[in-house]
């Protein structure tokens, strides 16, 4: 093997890994193609522009990856769109896990001033032999729940975007007698779509938990885009 088809060989299994890593389902037609934007060495936005279709919410972390080989293995300068989008991941980052660790120390606080009140509790029962009610749910309680339900809608709209991007791999190189068959796969998807839709509404969340409200807005937004792009695949079929 000549050196040129061995780096050809090394960069598609450094692709490949880098696909599964992610957990994006990768094949030879994405890789090809990935391989073609690394040998026009292409640079971020670029990057971003070209595997939107294919890569959707994992366009942008692909892209850095992508652009920092490139830029390494030619010896070009940082990418202004880049470093900005990486600075303000790290922002991002950096105020999550502030966010977690206020609430640990919210539910900490929270469960100490539970214990006290009910060492109290305790001693007044003792004294008056009644029996009181249990206290309302503390409200971060109530916030970590409700990311807790977020969360779960989230995971179950990421596995219908899998199969829905399994499909538009099928859709791409659909034979005439599939197209009944991935039709109603792509309605099977949209029904999961709008049960989860329905699921979001029935969150009720706190008018202060501008978080939780945030996510489900997006998640919302995300689901209804995916819905957007299988009904115009149907209407291919």
């Amino acid at each position: 093997m000549d050196i040129t088809a061995e780096i050809t060989v090394k960069f598609r299994m450094a692709i490949k890994s880098k696909l599964a890593a992610m957990k994006i389902e990768e094949d030879d037609d994405l890789i090809d193609f990935v391989m073609i934007i690394f040998a026009r060495k292409k640079r971020f936005e670029a990057i971003k522009e070209d595997l939107s279709e294919l890569l959707e919410d994992e366009t942008e972390d692909f892209a850095v990856w992508l652009d920092l080989l490139i830029q390494k293995v030619n010896g070009l300068q940082d990418d202004p769109a880049r470093e900005f989008y990486m600075a303000k991941k790290r922002k991002e980052k950096e105020q999550l896990e502030e966010r977690l660790e206020a609430e640990e120390d919210a539910r900490e606080a929270a469960a100490s001033s539970s214990s006290s009140d009910s060492d109290v509790d305790s001693r007044d029962r003792s004294r008056s032999r009644s029996r009181s009610k249990s206290p309302p749910r503390n409200r971060i309680n109530i916030f970590l729940e409700d990311t807790r339900k977020i969360h779960e809608i989230r995971e179950s709209f990421e596995d219908l975007k899998r199969k829905s991007r399994r499909l538009n791999k099928e859709f791409t190189k659909r034979e005439d007698k599939n197209s009944k068959r991935l039709s109603k796969s792509y309605k099977g998807i949209n029904e999961g779509l709008m049960k989860l839709l329905e699921s979001c509404d029935a969150v009720e969340l706190d008018t202060k938990d501008s978080q939780n409200r945030s996510d489900r807005k997006k998640l919302i937004k995300d689901a209804q885009k995916l819905l957007d792009r299988n009904d115009k695949a149907i209407s291919f079929l």
